[in-house]
């Protein structure tokens, strides 16, 4: 039986997101981490939800103070092999 991909709600991710950020010492410190020269980029992810990108960032850190959180949590999802191999073998291959 093949796992489903669970798909998390927006706010669920903000939700997170907010929790992370705050944890990990507010937006100017999550700034720091990730060498942004504004904030706007953590208050966007405050909205929106954490990237993909930022579990190499924050995942470790996040981990050091006990938090528990997902890959879908940070929109990473598995692959599906077999999916990805028929569309490549559609001729969408670059």
């Amino acid at each position: 039986m093949r796992r489903m991909r669970q798909e998390i709600k927006t706010s669920e991710l903000a939700s997170f997101a907010n929790y992370a950020i705050d944890t990990l010492g507010g937006d100017s410190a999550v700034a720091a981490l990730f060498r942004f020269k504004d904030m706007r980029r953590v208050w966007n992810w405050r909205k929106r939800g954490l990237p993909p990108h930022a579990h190499a960032g924050m995942g470790a850190l996040l981990a050091r103070y006990g938090v528990e959180f997902t890959p879908e949590q940070f929109r990473q999802y598995p692959v599906d092999h077999k999916r990805y191999r028929e569309y490549l073998d559609n001729g969408n291959a670059k």
